[in-house]
């Protein structure tokens, strides 16, 4: 026969729990029954496991339940009962029951705990599925637009509602416990109602119920018999189809539509043309107003495009003028060129080479510093004619390196070589500044062009705000010189889908207008900002501010402060018009402090 303890053991084994013998004073703990294929652990990993790792091993937001309930069972001498998630030995967490009693000695000390653990995951699985279901059934009795009851099919009292039926029928919950099914309805009604109920529970009942306030409605009644109930309930769904004749009357107003159809068609193809008409005169307004804004812009253009043609004229002349005298000298030049060895020859170019890039101009302070050190450097060397070398190395800017043809200082004879070398410097900065002011033009130029665009976009392209903006301040710039101090403020913004076009109008209008109020002179600010679904666009000046009694009609057409001639009031106009165009907003506040103008184009990265 088998013994008693392996009786227990084949129990447990069968049972799947595992068992556990927890001494209280040493905090050890012996295990038993189903380790493995409870914890995951074999019997032998699993037997150094004291009441410490026990409880590393339960999940950090049960550990403190569960220590205080193993307090309680040993303070209170009760059993201990608890579920946690316990860890398994693959890392995951799993719902266990664990079960257990404390044994105190003589002294009423608890010496020893006695008990069982049991892997309850499928259980706890199943619990809450059951319970996701008890509460949406419960959400669903709650919010539905349906009036639903508990009935009793043999009293007709109605024993529960859910909320609907309140605002359905206008009883309060005082007034539920004396109403019965057949107070709903009709008298007349309450036989048929009765012969539905008993004969075709499967199919809706149409017909008309009765408020508290004796109103007539009609409704749909769908039932139910609780299978699961020992009592004989009904479980009845009631739908008002009021509606249903609000429908009837809207059917009749659309038929009434239908009858005036072409007369509607008439009025929507009459109203397109005139639509049509109104883009028409806005395309020819924002154009005007264009053609307003870039004509105060010319004399400032020209002058802008004057200032780097003359440049390049007065460095051509300068570099024909030295070309001219050292074409003179140039067979002395060679023969004193050969006469140089290789390596003299070498630090004379190399010199010349690196100086070359030298394009900046040496002023004030930092060129009398640089000539003290150039003179008394010349002085050491023992240089003839010190006077001469130094004004043209502080002109030309070529005071790198001067040791490497220091050699060329001492003798008379070398002095061609000196002024070949400063007419290749000469060349090398005249060339430098007629690409510079090139570019000047290419840029003033390529602005203008993109402002004097006029074609009327049709659809949104990719377009980069702040060189928009910059386009535009780049043709005012011979009107800040005027005393404008201009600060911008950019943070990065990505490309948006726009119509660049009428945007370099905003800019212009905006930026502009901030020039009038500050008169020319005083600070204008651009601050580009990159928000969660808008970039915004602000351009503030510190001048004297919109009067508050005229802050509200400003983008009013034709509204105008200015004198006659210097403006059309439809600038700002213009401005929200093309915001809104972009589905944007704008924005202002002024003070006498100043105003700030604010633009917030939408984050539009594709096109529909």
């Amino acid at each position: 026969e088998p013994s008693e303890s392996f009786s227990y053991e084949i129990f447990l084994n069968l049972s799947n729990q595992m068992t556990y013998d927890y001494d209280v004073k040493t905090g050890n703990i012996l295990w038993g029954g189903c380790i493995e294929e409870i914890t995951g652990f074999s019997a032998d990993e699993f037997k150094n496991v004291n009441i410490d790792i026990w409880t590393s091993l339960i999940h950090p937001d049960d550990t403190a339940f569960i220590i205080l309930e193993l307090d309680k069972a040993r303070l209170q001498k009760s059993k201990f009962d608890v579920c946690y998630r316990f860890k398994h030995k693959k890392g995951y967490y799993y719902y266990v029951q664990d079960k257990g009693i404390f044994i105190y000695d003589q002294n009423e000390q608890a010496t020893r705990m006695l008990g069982v653990m049991k892997n309850i995951e499928e259980q706890k699985v199943m619990e809450n599925a059951l319970f996701s279901c008890e509460k949406k059934l419960a959400l669903f009795y709650k919010i539905s637009n349906e009036a639903m009851l508990y009935v009793h099919s043999k009293t007709n009292k109605i024993i529960e509602t859910n909320d609907h039926f309140f605002i359905m029928f206008g009883y309060n919950k005082d007034e539920l416990k004396h109403l019965k099914l057949f107070d709903l309805f009709q008298e007349q009604d309450n036989l048929r109602i009765q012969n539905w109920l008993n004969t075709h529970q499967n199919e809706v009942l149409k017909i008309f119920a009765i408020k508290r306030n004796k109103e007539v409605f009609p409704v749909v009644l769908k039932s139910l018999r609780d299978v699961f109930n020992e009592n004989p309930v009904l479980f009845l769904c009631i739908l008002d189809v009021s509606v249903y004749h609000q429908a009837e009357l809207l059917k009749e107003a659309y038929e009434e539509i239908s009858a005036n159809h072409k007369e509607i068609e008439a009025k929507k193809i009459e109203l397109e043309e005139t639509i049509q008409t109104l883009r028409r005169a806005q395309k020819q307004l924002i154009f005007s107003e264009k053609m307003v804004a870039l004509g105060q812009l010319i004399s400032g253009v020209a002058h802008e495009i004057n200032n780097p043609i003359g440049s390049i004229k007065a460095s051509c002349e300068i570099i024909k003028d030295n070309f001219q005298e050292t074409f003179q000298n140039y067979k002395n030049t060679s023969k004193l060129l050969n006469e140089l060895d290789e390596k003299n020859c070498k630090n004379y170019f190399d010199w010349i080479l690196e100086n070359s890039s030298s394009i900046e101009f040496l002023q004030g302070k930092q060129a009398k510093e640089i000539k003290k050190q150039i003179s008394e450097y010349l002085e050491s060397i023992h240089a003839i004619e010190k006077n001469y070398l130094l004004d043209n190395i502080i002109d030309l800017n070529c005071i790198k390196k001067l040791e490497l043809i220091s050699f060329l200082f001492q003798e008379e004879k070398w002095k061609v070589l000196w002024d070949f070398a400063f007419f290749l410097l000469t060349v090398f900065r005249n060339l430098y500044i007629i690409e510079n002011s090139v570019n000047r033009a290419s840029k003033i130029v390529f602005s203008l062009r993109n402002l004097s665009h006029i074609k009327q976009e049709e659809s949104k392209t990719k377009t980069n705000i702040i060189k928009s903006i910059e386009i535009v301040l780049t043709v005012y710039e011979n009107s800040f010189k005027k005393g404008v101090e201009v600060i911008k403020e950019y943070e990065e913004v990505p490309e948006l889908f726009c119509y660049a076009d009428t945007l370099h109008q905003i800019w212009t209008n905006l930026i502009f207008n901030s020039l009038q109020a500050m008169n020319f002179k005083g600070i204008l600010k651009i601050t580009v900002k990159n928000l969660d679904t808008f970039v915004s666009v602000s351009i503030s000046d510190n001048g004297p501010g919109i009067p508050k009694e005229i802050q509200n009609k400003i983008f009013e057409p034709f509204f105008t402060t200015k004198k006659l001639g210097e403006g059309s009031g439809l600038g700002l106009t213009i401005v929200k018009n093309i915001v809104e165009q972009h589905e944007g907003k704008i924005e202002f506040s002024s003070s006498p402090n100043g105003t700030t103008f604010t633009i917030f184009l939408p984050k539009i990265f594709e096109l529909n």
